[in-house]
């Protein structure tokens, strides 16, 4: 029989790539920090943001939305701590999808300020009405919580879906590594989707991590 940590391992290379990775975001938990007034109450609820339908049509009631206010954002606790490689968003089609122009989304495991004052991975300029936009991370960012934040007064969050991508992060050496990504990044920036095909091998430059990692859980049982 095959030993555990081998099986996992080979585990983890059969789904190394985006194409097979499921939607973290899917068995999240998502809040936000507030709900847009009546008679709209009933189309923005945060969790609308993570229900697997991209359907940028706001009426439809698939996607969230706060209130006007200072600051708003939205959060995806998805349960764990997760190596993340890339992000979906789908903006709102039918009507103000200028309001998603200069969102940032923030990775890490901290809940200080409702986890807006985790890594900054990402700020998003423009996304055309209706489209879902994606970008990734050759090393990934790792974290239990995404938030999207439109920092600013009198700003409207919306978001019609919210797609999150990665594998578990390793504990150990690969978590080591990924501190000192962020010490010496501290405003990381993501790589379109579109460009290339550098999302296919999103996953290669952490498999000499993973595989030193998942060695050293294989030597120990032997």
């Amino acid at each position: 029989l095959m030993d555990f940590p081998v099986f996992s391992f080979l585990f983890y290379m059969s789904k190394c790539g985006p194409a097979s990775w499921q939607n973290l975001a899917l068995r999240g938990k998502a809040t936000q920090s507030d709900l847009v007034e009546y008679p709209y109450t009933g189309h923005g609820h945060a969790y609308n943001a993570i229900d697997g339908n991209t359907d940028p049509n706001y009426y439809h009631g698939s996607c969230s939305s706060t209130d006007w206010q200072q600051n708003p954002w939205w959060r995806v606790d998805l349960l764990d701590e997760y190596t993340i490689t890339s992000i979906v968003i789908t903006n709102r089609g039918d009507s103000c999808s200028e309001l998603i122009n200069g969102a940032e989304v923030h990775v890490g495991n901290s809940l200080i300020n409702n986890g807006n004052s985790n890594l900054r991975v990402w700020v998003i300029t423009s996304i055309p009405p209706g489209r879902s936009h994606t970008f990734t991370w050759d090393k990934g960012v790792s974290g239990r919580y995404v938030n999207v934040i439109i920092p600013g007064n009198k700003r409207m969050l919306i978001l019609c879906e919210v797609e999150v991508y990665g594998y578990p992060t390793p504990h150990g050496e690969d978590k080591r590594n990924s501190s000192l990504l962020h010490k010496t990044q501290p405003a990381l920036q993501p790589q379109n989707l579109h460009q290339g095909w550098g999302i296919r091998f999103g996953c290669w430059p952490d498999i000499f991590q993973a595989i030193t990692w998942w060695a050293t859980k294989f030597f120990f049982f032997l």
